[in-house]
């Protein structure tokens, strides 16, 4: 995940580039992307070989090394500077507030605070970036919540969180409208989704994982049409039954390419609102380390679309329903 955080924002960078090796490096006028290769060396402020690029449009921090940027100054000065932004790459950064000059880069379409495991608080006027399409907030443990505003981002497609909170909150990344990837991973605390999932009017792929506390699913999720994948994963209380809706002229259900579960341990029967509309568009199935696992659905055996069925470390479940299954199974319990 680091080598694809790293090939996205440096896929601009082929021409007009300089590696940053030294604070005194003479640098062109005319360079567009800059990496600085040794983030731990830099001083508080921006060195003068750097005040006067008027079209730098990609900085980066990240190296082999994993040490990001640890100058709160330093960052705020780029902001200040390089007001036409369309990438910046903080990943593995260790300071604990992101400057809230922030908001002033707006063509800024790309930002990864990847594994910044000092980030606390993010500035609302983050929110006031109307052309980034990527935000990545994976890793950040201590988070502590996301931007109140939030729901003002409206251009984004991809969005990627970590956070402390206890639970996302309605009228927030349920009005992302634009979102075509969301990936909540390594919410120790969280509870509850945001109720109002059914806003994300064109997401493609959901990924939810290592969300020990997380108690169950919106009923919400029901509705997303337009998902293709759905991962699950790594959810020790997760408790994946809905309560079917009895009115099927108000249902839409999703229907699906490929679903993963894997090590969800509540997972006792296989929940049929899973795959009941994906019947004629399933592709993939995969589920690994589901220990209580007992049943699998019925309409299963009546996906004539599927072309990969993995089943693996599901010591209780019942093999019957797999013998009635043609296709391609790679494994058994």
């Amino acid at each position: 995940m680091d080598d694809l955080m790293h090939d996205l924002a440096s896929s601009v960078t082929q021409n007009e580039s300089s590696a940053i090796i030294s604070s005194s490096q003479q640098v062109s006028k005319n360079v567009r992307h800059l990496s600085f290769l040794y983030p731990e060396l830099l001083p508080e402020d921006l060195p003068i070989p750097f005040q006067n690029l008027d079209h730098v449009r990609t900085i980066s921090f990240s190296n082999e090394r994993r040490e990001g940027i640890s100058s709160e100054v330093f960052i705020d000065a780029c902001f200040l500077r390089f007001q036409c932004l369309r990438v910046a790459d903080l990943a593995y950064s260790k300071f604990e507030l992101l400057p809230r000059s922030i908001g002033n880069l707006k063509h800024l379409k790309y930002l990864s605070l990847w594994n910044n495991f000092f980030l606390k608080r993010l500035p609302n006027s983050i929110c006031k970036l109307q052309s980034l399409q990527a935000l990545i907030l994976g890793g950040c443990d201590e988070l502590e919540e996301l931007p109140r505003d939030i729901k003002h981002m409206v251009n984004l497609r991809l969005l990627w969180i970590t956070t402390k909170q206890k639970y996302l909150p309605t009228g927030g990344l349920g009005c992302l409208k634009s979102l075509r990837f969301l990936f909540i991973s390594g919410c120790e605390n969280l509870q509850y989704l945001f109720g109002d999932l059914h806003g994300l009017t064109n997401l493609r792929r959901l990924f939810i994982g290592g969300c020990d506390s997380l108690i169950s699913l919106p009923q919400s999720i029901k509705f997303l049409t337009t998902l293709k994948i759905l991962n699950i994963a790594n959810c020790e209380n997760l408790d994946l039954a809905i309560e079917e809706v009895e009115d099927n002229q108000h249902l839409s259900p999703f229907s699906l390419q490929k679903l993963e579960i894997i090590n969800i341990p509540k997972l006792l029967g296989f929940p049929t609102w899973l795959i009941r509309g994906s019947i004629k568009s399933l592709k993939v199935l995969k589920i690994t380390d589901c220990d209580n696992l007992r049943e699998l659905p019925e309409p299963l055996q009546n996906i004539a679309t599927l072309e990969e069925l993995l089943i693996y470390g599901c010591p209780m479940l019942n093999n019957e329903r797999l013998q009635n299954i043609s296709g391609p199974i790679q494994a058994c319990p």
